[in-house]
C-alpha cells in the first residue's frame, strides 16, 4: 500500500501504467499444474479516465501477453515481434504457454498439454477435467492439434530469437 500511496502523490502517477502480476500460484499442496497457472493480473491506468477501474476480464493468457497488452494501452508501436496477444481485445483463438523447469505447458480453449520440450507427455480436456485425471494425448485429435500448435510456437519463438526479431538490436 505504501508504494501505491507514494506513486499516487508523485508527478508520474497520471503518466504511468501500473502492472501487477504473479510469477505463479503457490497455492496449497492439492493444486495440480492447471491450478498453478491461475494467476491474477492487475492493470491500473490512472491517467486514462476511459480505462475502466472495475473491469474484470477472465480470458486465457500468459505472461507472454503482458507486453503486447501494455503496449496497446500505451498506443505504442514496436518494431519487435511479439508472440503474445493483447488480453483486453477479443481474439478468435486464445492460447497460453507456461514453463516449470524442464516442463512446459500449452493451453487453448479446450486442451491443457504438458510437454518436456522434446516430446508431449500428457493432454487433458481441462474445462471438463479440471483435476487432470483423463489423459487424452493418444486418443483425441484435439490433443494432437495442440501438440502441433505448441511445437509450431516453439519453432516460431526460436526463429524470432535467432533472427534477433523479438527485440530489435540497435
Amino acid at each position: 500500500g505504501r508504494f501505491m500511496a507514494q506513486a499516487r502523490a508523485s508527478d508520474y502517477w497520471n503518466n504511468t501504467v501500473f502492472v501487477i502480476t504473479a510469477d505463479h500460484n503457490l497455492g496449497g499442496k492439492q493444486l495440480n499444474r492447471l491450478e498453478l497457472t491461475k494467476i491474477p493480473l492487475l492493470i491500473l491506468v490512472p491517467g486514462d479516465p476511459t480505462f475502466p477501474t472495475n473491469r474484470q476480464v477472465e480470458t486465457l493468457g500468459s505472461q507472454i501477453d503482458v507486453a503486447p497488452t501494455v503496449l496497446a494501452l500505451l498506443k505504442a508501436r514496436g518494431e519487435g515481434a511479439f508472440v503474445g496477444q493483447d488480453l483486453l481485445q477479443p481474439a478468435e483463438h486464445r492460447q497460453a504457454f507456461f514453463a516449470w523447469g524442464s516442463l512446459a505447458g500449452w493451453m487453448n480453449e479446450q486442451v491443457f498439454l504438458m510437454h518436456d520440450q522434446s516430446k508431449p507427455l500428457a493432454a487433458f480436456l481441462w474445462p471438463d477435467d479440471p483435476g487432470l485425471r483423463h489423459n487424452i494425448l493418444t486418443t483425441d485429435a484435439r490433443a494432437q492439434q495442440a501438440v502441433r500448435d505448441f511445437e509450431a510456437y516453439l519453432q516460431t519463438v526460436n526463429n524470432l530469437m535467432l533472427d534477433s526479431r523479438v527485440v530489435p538490436l540497435r
